[in-house]
């Protein structure tokens, strides 16, 4: 039986199915299961091939980051404590490792992240100093991050909330600080 699979952009999850009819004879069928969402454009988060690519990615996981605060807030409301974390050092051992994380913060910025900003700004159409770059970026913004599910882990571990609160303010001010902006004039600009 030929196998004739639907269309994958359809915007659909097809999956295939067997169906047993009569004693002996078995039917291949695709369902379609989901919801009809438009389809996805391919190699949205794929390797940047311009700096315009990788500021828009870079933008896009920002915004992912920023909308996931209030989300901490959220579970940190709704969710109980949980108990291994009420150990009874648990408040230095947070504290330290929020520290930790803004000594790797400033590491990495001043190791990683500076000097792959000035190879971009000197070579702006070189692919590689684009991708060090955004790399570099996204290490800052996962250790800023970090601060923050410190600061949820504190919380749930039976601190109250305006106790973890200076985890959130300073997570939250190292991730609004790494808005990716134009680097360079774009190559457009440049022409004119």
């Amino acid at each position: 039986m030929p196998d004739k699979r639907p269309n994958p952009k359809s915007g659909f999850c097809w999956f295939p199915v067997t169906r047993l009819i009569g004693h002996n004879t078995v039917t291949l069928e695709w369902v379609r299961i989901g919801l009809p969402f438009p389809p996805a454009r391919r190699n949205v988060l794929a390797a940047p091939k311009t700096k315009e690519e990788a500021l828009r990615q870079m933008r896009f996981v920002w915004c992912a980051f920023i909308v996931s605060i209030p989300l901490y807030f959220y579970c940190g409301e709704m969710a109980q404590r949980i108990s291994w974390l009420g150990f009874s050092n648990a408040g230095t051992v947070f504290v330290v490792l929020g520290a930790l994380s803004l000594l790797s913060f400033s590491r990495t910025l001043r190791r990683r992240y500076l000097p792959a900003l000035r190879v971009f700004r000197s070579q702006p159409e070189n692919v590689d100093a684009v991708k060090r770059w955004m790399n570099s970026w996204t290490v800052l913004i996962c250790i800023a991050n970090s601060e923050i599910v410190s600061g949820f882990a504190f919380w749930m571990g039976g601190k109250t909330w305006q106790q973890s609160l200076p985890f959130f303010v300073i997570g939250s001010v190292l991730i609004l600080s790494l808005w990716p902006r134009q680097v360079s004039p774009s190559s457009i600009m440049a022409a004119r």
